[in-house]
């Protein structure tokens, strides 16, 4: 396939036809946004603040997560040399006889290395040059030259920069921002008035972790079956 880059906006570096958080999809598929890199992707995991708090002070983390439907008993995969597989037995009925269904951890894989989603913001922007991030869980903020996705250059990581920038002028603009006297907004650092945006929508260029599955399981906590699994941070 011939990929094409898209400019349909006079002064635009990437394509606006239609961007997502990641700036990774167009509707178009011949377009040079959805050409494969041919390398490997790194698979995303969304932690939640305590989990990254427990995560920053330990370096290790354990996440719960409900199975979508709750069986009556669960038992790790029969014949299993390893107990913290990834694939369970659900127990569903037992009545007029017993039946089931094999599970697979849709979070993570043992051993597999993912990289972290959280609640984040702009601290601060500099249009041309940077992003500065900032994090809910514990307020830290960190250049995007300082995260463990460092950016690379390529059409995804620009057309999201310009996005983010141009919707954050325009947030700035609507909510009547305070302006120095050259015109340019100004706020107390760590103290941006830019929205926090859900963990969903973090781009990896914005993640400061790493973690290495060490552990899958499938538990009742407070009656409720979830899956258990256990990481530790890398990298």
């Amino acid at each position: 396939m011939k990929y094409e880059k898209h400019v349909i906006k006079e002064g635009s570096r990437a394509h606006v036809i239609y961007w997502d958080s990641n700036g990774s999809h167009c509707t178009c598929k011949a377009c040079e946004i959805n050409k494969p890199s041919g390398g490997s992707h790194m698979k995303s995991i969304i932690l939640h603040e305590h989990e990254i708090k427990q995560l920053s002070e330990t370096g290790e983390v354990t996440v719960a997560r409900p199975l979508k439907w709750q069986p009556l008993d669960a038992l790790p995969m029969p014949n299993s040399k390893n107990p913290n597989m990834e694939t369970w037995v659900t127990l569903e009925t037992r009545d007029p006889k017993p039946t089931g269904k094999i599970i697979h951890c849709r979070f993570c894989k043992l051993g597999e290395i993912r990289w972290v989603k959280e609640t984040w913001k702009i601290n601060s922007y500099m249009e041309g040059e940077s992003v500065n991030f900032q994090y809910k869980a514990d307020g830290s903020m960190r250049d995007e030259n300082d995260t463990a996705g460092k950016p690379e250059n390529g059409i995804a990581y620009e057309n999201w920069y310009e996005n983010i920038t141009m919707r954050s002028s325009d947030y700035l603009q609507n909510i009547k921002a305070e302006m120095d006297e050259y015109g340019v907004y100004t706020w107390e650092n760590g103290k941006s008035p830019l929205p926090w945006h859900s963990a969903s929508t973090m781009p990896q260029w914005a993640s400061r972790f790493n973690v290495e599955c060490t552990s899958v399981k499938v538990e009742q906590i407070d009656g409720v079956w979830s899956w258990i699994t256990a990481h530790k941070k890398v990298g």
